[in-house]
């Protein structure tokens, strides 16, 4: 087991390092494809807009694999339960979703949340929930399509609370949800590079959500959309912070 922790440790850094190496100068050419698009420096033709386009949608996909690539590394070298807390699943949702407004808008599309007035505040790392969530949502975003619509609910049970981002797109072929938490797994090619990804998004969400001790499950049918949910502990006696209010309300 030792010999098989310093082999992945190994890996790790190996592939920390090219990820980093790669990360810098990807940043600056698409910041500067993204200048070039918007003609300050003068105007383009039809055929150089066309290259610039293409080669922005490819720089983009390669900035989200390495950023993809440093969050598993992270996920497996940072995790620290110890870092669990009360979390307040509104404001974490607000979050996300004023992050995720300019690219729900570009595609018309709505989100809508339903979460119960009074909830009891699950434990968890609010970074590593509030990136499962972008996940998750950015995900429904991809499938879901033009003026699609997204519902992310919160479900209180007696032992955990449950967070559902569902939408109503075309869902997903049998094969595709097998699969759907392995790296590198994409279930179609998307065209859209404002949705391009990595295939490790959902890999993480998996891994973040059992080191919280919770689970993750995907109930989906073609042309019926897909439904993405997870788990998260509830505080036992003695779990909550002083002072810290373990339900909130409105």
């Amino acid at each position: 087991m030792e010999e098989l922790q310093t082999k992945l440790d190994e890996r790790n850094r190996v592939l920390s390092t090219i990820a980093h190496e790669l990360r810098t100068p990807l940043t600056v050419m698409q910041t500067t494809t993204a200048l070039l698009l918007e003609e300050s420096t003068g105007p383009l033709s039809e055929r150089q807009r066309e290259f610039l386009e293409s080669m922005s949608g490819t720089t983009t996909s390669m900035v989200r694999f390495v950023e993809g690539i440093l969050a598993e590394i992270k996920v497996d070298r940072a995790w620290m339960p110890l870092d669990a807390r009360p979390l307040d699943l509104r404001r974490i949702i607000r979050r996300v979703r004023t992050a995720m407004q300019p690219l729900l808008d570009e595609r018309r599309q709505t989100l809508q949340t339903t979460v119960p007035s009074l909830l009891t505040r699950p434990l968890g790392n609010e970074t590593w929930i509030h990136h499962v969530l972008t996940n998750l949502v950015h995900n429904a975003a991809k499938h879901a399509g033009e003026r699609g619509t997204i519902v992310v609910s919160v479900t209180e049970h007696d032992e955990c609370v449950a967070v559902t981002v569902s939408d109503n797109g075309h869902g997903l072929v049998t094969t595709g949800r097998e699969r759907l938490f392995e790296e590198f797994y994409q279930e179609e090619p998307v065209s859209d590079a404002a949705f391009e990804g990595t295939g490790l998004g959902l890999a993480i969400v998996r891994n973040v959500i059992e080191r919280h001790g919770g689970r993750v499950y995907v109930t989906t049918a073609p042309g019926l959309g897909t439904m993405v949910s997870f788990t998260l502990p509830l505080p036992q006696l003695g779990d909550t912070e002083p002072n810290e209010p373990s339900r909130t309300a409105g």
